[in-house]
């Protein structure tokens, strides 16, 4: 697993530790090419989540327990049905969010990998038949 970051930094920030790369860009269509190379967009309420979520890409958006009205209550949204939203408990509480989704990043790390697992089997397995 890969993070990278799509906000450009400015001079004096240096990006975290754990991030593998910048793909920070400043147009809209250079940034919609980018974000569609990904697994996964995790990012707050931002034009980036209206612009992964437009494009069906797999989004999930941290929101403030008193977000956008638009969101609603539940954990998805009929605006963009790739979007799973993670949403405070209690007013200024992040730690939660980040913890339910380090939990739902693992699972979701074990499935794409067994996906590429599988998909290289069939791989393997047409080009003993061929």
């Amino acid at each position: 697993m890969h993070f990278h970051l799509l906000q450009p930094l400015t001079n004096a920030d240096a990006p975290p530790p754990f991030v593998a790369g910048d793909l920070s860009c400043a147009e809209i269509p250079l940034v919609a090419a980018t974000i569609s190379q990904l697994d996964l967009i995790l990012t707050v309420d931002t034009m980036m989540a209206h612009l992964a979520g437009g494009l069906a890409l797999p989004t999930w958006i941290m929101l403030r327990r008193d977000g956008d009205w638009r969101w609603g209550e539940a954990e998805s949204t009929p605006w963009y049905p790739t979007m799973r939203l993670f949403r405070q408990q209690r007013a200024g509480d992040w730690r939660s969010v980040i913890s339910e989704i380090a939990e739902a990043l693992t699972s979701f790390v074990r499935q794409r990998t067994q996906e590429r697992l599988w998909r290289k089997e069939v791989l393997a397995t047409k080009e003993l038949t061929s």
